[in-house]
């Protein structure tokens, strides 16, 4: 999410985007605050939505992916 955000900065708008960065990774971090938890290195994470009665499996790629394997530090299973 954070790398998306920095390739839009690119684009003309890096004063607004180091702007949003800084809010995200704030709120990022008041989430992390409030699960209570601690990612250890290694930890697995795995995404997936329910949708018309179907299991989407995420991947690392997607808003949901990035958030959760890059922003919040989950590695991504071994299949």
């Amino acid at each position: 999410m954070i790398q998306t955000l920095r390739t839009m900065g690119d684009m003309n708008k890096k004063q607004e985007a180091d702007l949003w960065i800084a809010k995200f990774e704030q709120k990022l971090q008041r989430v992390r605050d409030k699960l209570a938890i601690q990612i250890k290195p290694g930890t697995t994470g795995l995404s997936f939505i329910i949708y018309k009665g179907e299991a989407l499996v995420g991947g690392e790629t997607g808003t949901l992916g990035e958030l959760i394997y890059k922003d919040f530090g989950f590695q991504m299973p071994k299949w």
